[in-house]
């Protein structure tokens, strides 16, 4: 389930498994939706992210 893929933040989950963890959260009462956007790079979404200030980990 873990891929190798990743950079310098830590680990990349494959696209089916963020929405289910999504769901997860959902149902824990946490707000949470993944970033599912192909056309940029995991950095550039951590930065994207960061820079809103929003609260996220891997």
């Amino acid at each position: 389930m873990v891929m190798v893929h990743g950079d310098d933040k830590g680990l990349v989950l494959p696209p089916k498994v963020p929405s289910v963890l999504e769901e997860e959260l959902n149902a824990a009462g946490f707000c949470a939706e993944p970033d599912m956007r192909d056309n940029y790079s995991p950095g550039w979404k951590y930065s994207h992210w960061e820079l809103k200030g929003v609260p996220f980990e891997d």
